[in-house]
């Protein structure tokens, strides 16, 4: 059966911004646009979405399409009849809802094919965080500024990574941080624990 592009991102852009919450947990909304620090869902302001017509840019990478399908697709490295397919199914458009989709993989250091045959992107924590990394973000995208980080290091004082608190309304949050290395984009800071085993 021929694929209803123009009904699926209809079917999209109603459901928004919810939908673009799970696929960018980073992000925010900010009057028509949902904004946040790229395709793996960072926080930032760099990758805007616009929340009635579906258009997206990256204004760090220059990557961009015209509609949510596209958006999907560059999220979860798919081609866009893949991405239609799993976003219909996610839409419960047609198949079991969620069926297909396979979430951007976090903190493992291997690669996860989607259901389609085409691989997703992979993300590994980075054992060490490089000298030249861009100082790590103090501000979280739901719970503001820390109150404390704490920095873990290794036996010879190199940088493994962060664990940060804050104090919210609903109570004290402990949140870790790592650097990331991400396939085909730069290696960035994410809201992320280590893999098995951790750091002590």
């Amino acid at each position: 059966m021929a694929l209803d592009f123009a009904a699926i991102n209809a079917a999209a852009l109603a459901a928004c911004p919810e939908i673009l919450k799970g696929w960018l947990p980073g992000g925010e909304k900010q009057g028509k646009n949902y904004v946040c620090g790229d395709l793996a869902g960072s926080p930032g302001h760099s990758l805007s979405v616009h929340l009635e017509k579906g258009f997206w840019k990256d204004f760090g990478t220059g990557e961009g399409g015209g509609d949510l399908i596209s958006l999907y697709a560059a999220i979860y490295q798919l081609s866009q009849g893949a991405a239609a397919k799993a976003l219909a199914r996610e839409l419960g458009q047609g198949g079991s809802r969620g069926a297909g989709r396979t979430p951007r993989p976090v903190a493992t250091g291997s690669v996860t094919g989607a259901s389609t045959g085409e691989a997703a992107a992979q993300v590994c924590v980075l054992s060490l965080v490089p000298d030249a990394a861009p100082r790590p973000p103090d501000s979280h995208p739901r719970h503001g500024r820390c109150s404390m980080a704490w920095e873990y290091r290794d036996q010879l004082g190199r940088l493994l990574g962060r664990v940060l608190r804050f104090d919210t309304a609903q109570g004290k949050q402990i949140v870790p941080q790592v650097f990331c290395e991400v396939e085909n984009r730069a290696p960035r800071w994410q809201w992320k624990s280590w893999p098995a085993p951790r750091p002590l």
